[in-house]
């Protein structure tokens, strides 16, 4: 009788463990590979009066610059079951400069605008709090750099004050951005979606310090361990 209660009181505790098990520990420790897609909305600032635009950036439309869908992959090391480190690599085809009336020599013609893949790189940490059975919330803190790739030669004339020509410079720009990225995020399974802001307080397209907001919607997925 005393192995029978025995034997019943050990089923008991495994079943007990078994329901109890966080399938969190099982990523502890690991590295996995993503793959996703990311689209960012109209960019959010509100210019002071004394702001202007800069020079340098006039030949662009910086709300059409950063908007629209990017495509990425990454990489994801949990270091505890709850806390994680993420790396990725995004690709996104847009605007670079419009195209100039002065650059079409005839007296009817147009000319296009030039496009170019950007790149973006971004390195986050994701603290994630279980909340279903299989699913999970998180938010996410992180640095990135935006619209690498982005290289320019920019061209500046210079007259006096009878408005003659004197001169003019040809130096090399960008509209390469260091931004912080604040995102919170729900994980099932191999899927995650979440909502998030690149922002800087420091754009290209003005001539003074001006908050610049980017929203963003992603999706991804996670392919599998590497190890």
């Amino acid at each position: 009788m005393q192995k029978i209660i025995l034997t019943v009181f050990l089923l008991f505790c495994f079943t007990i463990q078994a329901q109890d098990t966080d399938f969190r520990n099982q990523r502890k420790g690991k590295l996995f590979f993503n793959v996703g897609t990311e689209y960012r909305i109209t960019p959010i600032t509100s210019l002071p009066t004394n702001v202007g635009y800069n020079p340098r950036s006039r030949s662009t439309n910086s709300d059409a610059q950063n908007t629209g869908v990017a495509f990425y992959y990454g990489l994801k090391m949990f270091i505890t079951k709850n806390l994680s480190l993420g790396f990725s690599h995004s690709v996104r085809y847009t605007l670079l400069n419009n195209s100039s009336a002065s650059d079409i020599p005839a007296e009817f013609g147009y000319k296009e605008s030039v496009y170019r893949p950007m790149m973006g790189f971004y390195i986050y940490l994701d603290y994630h709090v279980k909340v279903f059975k299989e699913a999970e919330l998180f938010a996410r803190v992180g640095r990135s750099i935006i619209n690498a790739n982005s290289s320019y030669v920019y061209k500046e004339s210079f007259y006096n004050n009878n408005d003659e020509f004197t001169g003019s410079f040809v130096s090399e720009s960008n509209y390469r951005m260091f931004t912080t990225n604040f995102a919170i995020g729900l994980k099932k399974n191999k899927f995650e979606a979440l909502i998030g802001v690149h922002t800087t307080q420091d754009p290209p397209y003005f001539t003074e310090s001006v908050l610049y907001i980017i929203p963003y919607f992603n999706l991804n997925y996670t392919i599998g361990k590497l190890f």
